[in-house]
């Protein structure tokens, strides 16, 4: 059944390792000694993020936090046997969100996508499936398609989003599997929800249900996402003209952040091979931070500090961005019942803020801008920059357990390093040579039990964020073109003016500096 519950790199042992791990849970969950209380952290100022790429999981459970901290988004649960409980004829408020609290949402700017789950024991053929799926749209014992119709419905306007399942990928012999049909059935269940909802609301997306991508890989099979479409492909070949009856993909990922410019590819390409065409959305995403106070796990699962799990934000973000990936949410907002002794909020029960909080700020503030963005790994150095028309971020860190360097050449007339927690500091451009060189942390998480010379995080991320990117400036005889870091001056300069600048000659390609060693 839909618990909220994300799935974490358990996945990546062996099954009878993962049986004995099971066993040592409540030893796992024995608290730490020596654990000391967090330094107080203050969020920055309010942010305006430029997209509506960053969202956070139930925003709603923070209030006005969740815009400070730029949320553009937020997914919310809508639980089937909550509102339907015992028969067909009934519709209680839902249990996780109140309607309400969905209006305080909208008033503070944020966008809901509802997910669709947890069906009551009454409407299926074996605690997952519902039952009469294959009935016609109309049917009254068609219970799934009533159900998503009257929902789509009464919140049409105000949501207009909705995922479809949590999971389905993972076994039923798991026990937070929550599907326990076949790829058909999924297939079916899908187009049934897609067709209700359009009918009542021709506004209305359907996303394909977020996945986790690794319970698939490490069991050898084809992702689940395929399985789905091969067989749609042989059942329903008329469905490719409605696109397989969905409007996105959702995507779980945790742990490590390499995954994030890999996994949405991978996905992609499964999408290619049918024909598709379709936004990808990551709609769960962090790391485990172990040396929190709330925590009850050792180091190690592919779990972070505090510090990592700030970073990985960073990271996790500029590489979905250099993906492609159309939105990406924090799981979560807040704690909430911490489950297996692992907090994930941004924000902990008690009110206080994680480090996380602030570096989403960042990510939302710098990160989630339109532009273009680029992604390459240079030796030890992994590099993403976002280009807009008059400024470029870059975001760099090393993924290598020892400190590396990078040379930027500035194209900007100013030029500012951030860190992860919002401080920026103005640099000054070079004069006596092309390129600034920076230095970056080394990485400090090697937490994947299977191989402690891996790491999953990069070490401190910097961000450089190039400022009056196309100005051109003049001063002392010199006209400076930032956009190509190239400039001119002297008695080239009045012929430059003279015969049309821009125009005639289009950008100079050189730049005043000084010589190593001359004045």
């Amino acid at each position: 059944m839909l618990s909220g519950r994300p799935l974490r790199r358990y996945w990546s042992l062996s099954r009878p390792l993962r049986l004995f791990l099971l066993g040592l849970l409540a030893f796992s969950l024995m608290p730490r000694p020596g654990q000391t209380a967090p330094p107080t952290i203050a969020p920055l100022p309010p942010v305006q993020p430029g997209s509506d790429f960053l969202g956070l999981v139930n925003a709603y459970e923070i209030g006005d936090l969740a815009t400070t901290a730029g949320a553009r988004w937020e997914r919310v649960l809508f639980f089937w046997n909550t509102i339907q409980p015992d028969r067909p004829d009934q519709w209680e408020p839902n249990g996780p969100i109140s309607d309400a609290q969905i209006e305080a949402e909208r008033r503070r700017g944020l966008r809901l996508v509802g997910l669709i789950g947890n069906p009551p024991a009454w409407a299926t053929r074996n605690g997952s499936v519902p039952k009469n799926l294959d009935r016609p749209l109309d049917d009254p014992e068609n219970y799934w398609a009533r159900f998503v119709e009257r929902l789509v419905r009464q919140y049409a306007g105000r949501i207009d989003d909705w995922i479809i399942w949590n999971e389905p990928d993972v076994d039923p012999e798991y026990p937070w599997s929550t599907w326990g049909g076949r790829e058909d059935e999924y297939y079916q269940l899908l187009k049934v929800a897609w067709q209700a909802a359009r009918r009542a609301n021709p506004q209305a997306r359907i996303i394909f249900a977020g996945t986790t991508y690794w319970v698939d890989v490490l069991e050898r099979r084809k992702l689940f996402l395929e399985r789905v479409l091969e067989v749609a492909t042989w059942l329903d070949p008329a469905g490719r003209e409605k696109g397989f009856y969905f409007d996105a993909v959702a995507l779980h990922l945790y742990g490590s952040v390499e995954q994030f410019y890999t996994v949405p590819r991978a996905y992609r390409e499964v999408l290619e091979r049918y024909g598709l065409k379709k936004p990808i959305w990551i709609v769960e995403a962090n790391a485990v931070p172990w040396d929190d106070p709330e925590a009850r796990v050792p180091r190690g699962g592919f779990r972070a500090t505090l510090e990592e799990q700030a970073a990985f934000v960073i990271q996790a973000v500029a590489l979905a961005r250099a993906a492609g990936v159309e939105r990406l949410a924090i799981y979560k907002a807040r704690d909430g019942l911490i489950q297996n002794g692992e907090p994930y909020g941004l924000v902990r029960n008690d009110g206080s803020l994680r480090p996380a909080f602030r570096a989403f700020q960042v990510a939302a503030a710098y990160l989630s801008l339109p532009g273009t963005v680029t992604y390459r790994r240079e030796g030890a150095v992994d590099w993403v920059t976002i280009t807009q028309p008059t400024r470029r971020v870059h975001v760099l860190w090393t993924m290598q357990p020892a400190p590396a360097s990078a040379a930027l050449r500035p194209v900007g007339a100013r030029l500012w390093r951030l860190w992860k927690d919002g401080q920026r500091e103005r640099l000054a451009l070079p004069t006596d040579r092309l390129d600034l060189t920076v230095t970056l942390p080394p990485a400090t998480a090697n937490t994947d039990d299977h191989d402690p010379n891996r790491y999953i995080i990069g070490g401190d991320p910097v961000i450089l964020v190039e400022e009056g990117i196309g100005e051109a400036l003049v001063g002392n005889g010199v006209l400076y073109y930032p956009v190509t870091g190239f400039a001119i001056r002297g008695d080239f300069l009045e012929y430059f003016q003279r015969r049309g600048g821009l125009r005639t000659f289009g950008y100079p390609l050189s730049r005043p500096f000084r010589l190593l060693g001359t004045d």
